[in-house]
């Protein structure tokens, strides 16, 4: 199944839509820009860590259905080699792990920072 990226094309004009309507209040306003704005980012970051981990996943999917293979192919006369493989794909599944784990951190270290930039910005 195809994945589908969600649409936001149309951030930018519910931005502007809500600039419109706070227009009475301007300090209203500044600050829906900023929560919108640092919004539209989080989801941007939240997108590219799902891709990053849905990737991750596919990868050792395929690289178990392949360690499978070769175990079969291996045959029970072989266990040492079965053990290699199976020992093989565990490394690389854990790498995956941690590239999981410090991506989650990068990503929310960017927000946090993000939101930081925007309260700066709602001070102004």
């Amino acid at each position: 199944m195809a994945q589908s990226k969600p649409d936001i094309s149309a951030v930018p004009d519910i931005l502007k839509q809500a600039q419109s309507l706070m227009a009475a209040n301007p300090l209203m306003g500044a600050q829906m820009t900023n929560v919108l704005e640092a919004q539209q980012r989080f989801l941007k970051e939240a997108q590219e860590y799902s891709d990053h981990w849905f990737s991750r996943r596919k990868e050792a999917t395929e690289t178990a259905i392949e360690a499978a293979n070769e175990i079969v192919g291996a045959g029970p006369s072989d266990p040492a080699a079965m053990l290699e493989v199976m020992s093989d794909w565990q490394k690389h599944s854990t790498e995956r792990i941690a590239a999981d784990f410090q991506e989650w951190v990068d990503m929310c270290s960017r927000c946090t920072g993000q939101t930081g930039e925007s309260d700066k910005k709602g001070k102004h």
